[in-house]
């Protein structure tokens, strides 16, 4: 379930997936499907699959349902494996929290998306 604060929208610089974790494109107003190299801003709420250059509206604060890329418990801080998939992080940037979980790969979790830094563990 989705519970958007702030949309935007944007022109896909790559394809991607309903659910997908989103990065800045290259270009100005362009996002992309994000990578682990990459800081997510937000996942593709864009209903079904999105090819480049459709527009594509991104959430960037809010709740949404995101696919997992592994195993993610609630409350784990999130970011993006090569596949645009949530992954859970333990330290530097995250897209955002798991309020629900998923025991593998390839299911849905509902995610709280809030961009920030998760510190190193002392």
């Amino acid at each position: 379930m989705s519970h958007p604060v702030q949309i935007i929208t944007h022109d896909a610089a790559s394809d991607m997936f309903e659910g997908a974790l989103v990065a800045l494109g290259s270009a100005p107003h362009t996002a992309k499907q994000a990578t682990s190299a990459d800081k997510p801003i937000g996942v593709c709420i864009q209903p079904f699959e999105s090819a480049e250059g459709d527009r594509v509206d991104v959430l960037c604060i809010g709740t949404a349902d995101v696919l997992a890329g592994a195993a993610v418990a609630i409350g784990q801080p999130i970011t993006a494996d090569d596949e645009g998939r949530a992954v859970p992080v333990t330290s530097g940037y995250a897209v955002g929290w798991a309020i629900t979980a998923s025991t593998a790969a390839d299911q849905f979790i509902e995610a709280r998306i809030h961009p920030h830094v998760v510190p190193a563990a002392e």
